[in-house]
């Protein structure tokens, strides 16, 4: 029977354990797992504590920033005096939980990685054998999957069935059917509000009022969701890998995919003019031939697939023990920093193989690709203001002011865009 006992810091992690309770209950039932808020009133507070860790089959342990900050301050590090220590209920937890060889599952909430064994007490330094779960935002959820998947392993736990859809549900190829046409039709619209606000007037034909506003929802989405799309795509993997989210090789990771993602998109995009040509400073001679651009091409593929085994080689390395693994993670970061150099040596090549920037007008121009990555801040706020900060997204000024931010994102990008990026675009030779 899974019996879970979280064990956590109020100074650092109380919202958090009520997200890991959640989570856990929902998976395993309301009755599986315990924290101290649910100590009935009167009973006597550290023999319940007691009680339940015994008849717990697991414990959660929450490392958050505070977690060695707290052990130096009350006395539990090695080489401070302990004659006034203050009691830290978290280390008898995990003390208790080893001598009763409970399994332990850490939990990293903050910006730490795994404690060093060498600066916790020796009574729980057994405790950082345990393989940790990296639950920071943005990756809590694929955490608490990752936690979930494995207490159900180790207990042989077997989700119950889902509940069979009823009967004449529309399925999925009506589904996108469906999301396919109302992507066409806003393109439409959009295409129309772009004409009216560049020229004064909704004229042309369908087809001429679709590719315009066709081009503003790729771009903007490239631009303004796309770095909060890689973000959460790579703080999930990496959750997923239990490597730590926003460690340094973490960080350069994200933003080598997103830079790969911006380059490469709008590269295609600006494909669609009949005068772009692609020159990669130093690949193309005056004259160049078919073999020229295989060579470019092959450089193009080179950068991606460098990037993607970068980051794919880092859970390799996190295995090898501590100098090789110091040397490895070195040499790894070494190789991260050498592709994000080529990505800003293609989008430098992106921009001198667009002369017809300097055709267009400068404010609404810049102002669009300024703009444009507000929109991952504002999901960003809004994600963080729900899951983190802990305040409910269900309220109608909540949501009120979030369908305000981005109403002003919407009209100020469709009227850069309107005088700038469209043209850079629409216009070929």
């Amino acid at each position: 029977m899974i019996n879970l006992f979280i064990s956590y810091r109020r100074i650092d992690g109380t919202h958090a354990a009520q997200r890991v309770r959640a989570c856990m209950q929902a998976k395993f039932g309301s009755d599986a797992v315990f924290i101290d808020r649910d100590i009935p009133p009167g009973a006597d507070w550290a023999q319940f504590l007691r009680q339940r860790l015994e008849s717990s089959s697991d414990v959660v342990v929450l490392v958050g920033d505070a977690f060695l900050r707290e052990l130096r301050r009350r006395g539990g590090t090695p080489g401070k005096a302990s004659a006034d220590a203050e009691d830290d209920w978290l280390k008898t937890e995990i003390e208790t939980a080893l001598l009763l060889k409970k399994t332990i599952y850490p939990v990293i909430i903050g910006s730490l990685e795994m404690p060093d064994k060498h600066a916790l007490p020796e009574s729980i330094r057994g405790f950082t054998a345990s393989q940790a779960v990296y639950a920071r935002e943005p990756a809590f959820d694929a955490a608490m999957a990752v936690l979930g998947k494995t207490i159900a392993a180790q207990h042989g736990w077997v989700d119950p069935l889902p509940v069979p859809a009823a009967a004449g549900a529309s399925g999925p190829a009506m589904r996108v059917a469906v999301l396919m046409l109302m992507a066409l039709l806003l393109a439409w619209l959009t295409g129309h509000l772009l004409q009216w606000l560049a020229n004064g007037t909704t004229g042309g034909s369908p087809a001429s009022a679709l590719w315009p506003g066709a081009q503003y929802l790729m771009l903007t989405l490239l631009w303004g969701l796309g770095p909060y799309l890689v973000y959460r795509s790579v703080a999930e993997v990496r959750a997923r890998a239990h490597l730590p989210v926003l460690s340094p090789h973490g960080l350069v990771t994200m933003v080598n995919v997103a830079l790969a993602l911006l380059a490469g998109g709008s590269f295609l995009l600006l494909s669609t003019r009949a005068d772009f040509v692609l020159q990669l400073p130093g690949l193309l001679p005056p004259s160049p031939r078919a073999i020229h651009y295989a060579l470019q091409g092959g450089v193009l593929l080179a950068i991606v697939f460098a990037a993607v085994a970068v980051a794919m080689l880092e859970p390799v390395i996190r295995t090898l023990e501590a100098q090789a693994r110091r040397a490895g993670l070195a040499m790894l970061m070494t190789a991260a920093l050498s592709v994000l150099a080529a990505e800003l040596w293609l989008v430098d090549a992106l921009v001198l193989s667009s002369p017809m920037l300097r055709t267009l007008p400068t404010v609404p121009t810049v102002g669009y690709f300024m703009l444009a990555p507000a929109l991952s801040g504002l999901v960003l706020a809004w994600d963080l203001a729900r899951s983190a900060l802990g305040l409910s997204g269900q309220t109608w000024h909540s949501r009120a002011l979030f369908a305000l931010a981005v109403g002003l994102y919407l009209a100020c990008t469709l009227g850069y865009f309107a005088h700038g990026p469209l043209r850079l675009l629409a216009d070929s030779a």
